[in-house]
């Protein structure tokens, strides 16, 4: 089959990098293999970036016939991508018990369809600092990366729908505090 990279065009952002230049970047970081040509299952890395709560790394994978789940605290120097590892500390956690309920929601078109943050129409990040969200999903067939910084100050149906994500995800991994005041 095709298999297919699902990011936001430069073309129409304007911006330097995307999602994958992104995705590439942390997993170098932290010395982990690149999932956007795929994996064997399912992967997903949940990148949380916060000037408050810190730097970490929720992932959940299928590998030898078994979930496997682990959370990462990234300690860093440096800024975007320039940043540089300092340390990091990874302890195994608990798989959800409904993983495959998690499988089916982040490999729908809900979510395959929802554009990263830059990719809005119109949308203009007028928050100065705050936290932001990073998801990676890799399968067989198909890489897609969604990229949002603070998600509950935003009105706008894409953002709500981020953060539907994030807070159904943080209830498994408590990583995610929304504490950006919303400014709608």
């Amino acid at each position: 089959g095709i298999f297919k990279v699902i990011v936001t065009d430069t073309t129409i952002t304007h911006n330097k990098h995307n999602e994958l230049d992104r995705g590439q970047s942390y997993s170098r970081l932290l010395n982990l293999p690149n999932i956007s040509n795929g994996v064997d299952s399912f992967e997903m890395r949940i990148w949380y970036w916060g000037l408050v709560e810190g730097n970490l790394l929720v992932n959940l994978r299928f590998a030898k016939e078994n979930w496997i789940a682990s959370k990462t605290e990234c300690f860093f120097t440096g800024y975007g991508f320039d940043k540089k590892l300092d340390s990091a500390n990874t302890k195994a956690i608990p798989v959800p018990k409904n993983t495959s309920s998690l499988v089916a929601y982040f490999t729908s078109d809900s979510i395959l369809d929802l554009p990263s943050q830059q990719a809005i129409p119109g949308f203009v990040d007028n928050i100065g600092d705050g936290q932001s969200c990073f998801i990676e999903i890799s399968t067989k067939s198909f890489y897609k990366a969604l990229d949002y910084h603070c998600p509950e100050n935003f009105s706008d149906k894409y953002n709500r729908k981020f953060l539907e994500a994030v807070m159904l995800l943080n209830r498994d991994f408590s990583f995610y505090l929304p504490w950006c005041k919303p400014s709608y």
